[in-house]
């Protein structure tokens, strides 16, 4: 900027001794207004964001600040447990789930994060019936997580409320016309609700206390609305007298 502003006035000093001054003058002041108002707009107008090494892409092509690359142990008690969780872009914000990345029949449920960096998480993973599970964050409606699941083994986790889920039978139920499981336990009542994956089934009765027999629903209701009842693995709960029993899983095949 200083050296042009020094050319100028060698232009100025070389045409004053000229006819053409006033001309001149005029064609000198608008140039220096131009180089000016560029000067001006070079540093002035917002730098184009560089995108990090370190940001995550998916497949859409959506640059994402934040990463979920491994997790220890790989392996947990149906009681629960502490895992770490390493990765990039962790904050305070943050949240942990455990369960179905895709599955919306099975519940999601949340861990208990007791330490944050921004490439480590320490989190208490709740009890979770024996089988394979995945953890896994979001960050804008994506789901992010490593494709490597949690395996919790062991025997059934005992509710500590009053209300206990012991076992489903049959095991393996088809998803046929009429077909009837019975959810076993103690503590049941007259008024029932059956969390289902992520559905609900209210106002069901035992008759004993210790079991309640079902048709396999086809359809449920869900938060995200109707849903049909397919092949899957489903989460069973028993709630009654607001208070929530374990749950164990029902796997439903064709």
């Amino acid at each position: 900027m200083k050296k042009n502003i020094k050319n100028i006035k060698k232009i100025l000093k070389h045409i004053s001794k000229r006819r053409e001054f006033i001309p001149s003058m005029i064609l000198a002041i608008a140039t220096i207004v131009i180089i000016t108002i560029g000067y001006l707009f070079i540093n002035q107008s917002p730098q184009k964001k560089t995108i990090q090494k370190t940001d995550w892409k998916t497949k859409s092509g959506l640059y994402i600040p934040i990463e979920i690359t491994s997790f220890t142990p790989k392996k947990l008690p149906t009681t629960g447990g502490k895992i770490i969780i390493k990765g990039q872009g962790f904050s305070k914000k943050t949240k942990i789930y455990i369960g179905a990345k895709t599955n919306i029949h099975q519940r999601t449920l949340e861990a208990k994060i007791t330490k944050t960096t921004t490439t480590q998480i320490e989190a208490q993973i709740p009890p979770h019936p024996k089988g394979d599970i995945y953890i896994y964050t979001t960050y804008q409606g994506n789901v992010i997580g490593p494709n490597e699941p949690l395996v919790f083994s062991g025997n059934p986790v005992k509710s500590k409320t009053p209300i206990q889920l012991t076992g489903i039978t049959p095991e393996n139920p088809t998803l046929s016309t009429n077909n009837t499981i019975t959810i076993q336990g103690s503590g049941f009542s007259h008024n029932n609700t059956i969390k289902f994956g992520q559905g609900t089934i209210p106002n069901i009765d035992s008759k004993n206390g210790t079991e309640i027999i079902i048709t396999i629903p086809t359809t449920l209701n869900t938060p995200i609305g109707t849903i049909p009842v397919q092949p899957n693995k489903y989460d069973i709960s028993i709630t009654s007298n607001n208070q929530e029993s374990n749950f164990e899983t029902l796997e439903i095949s064709k």
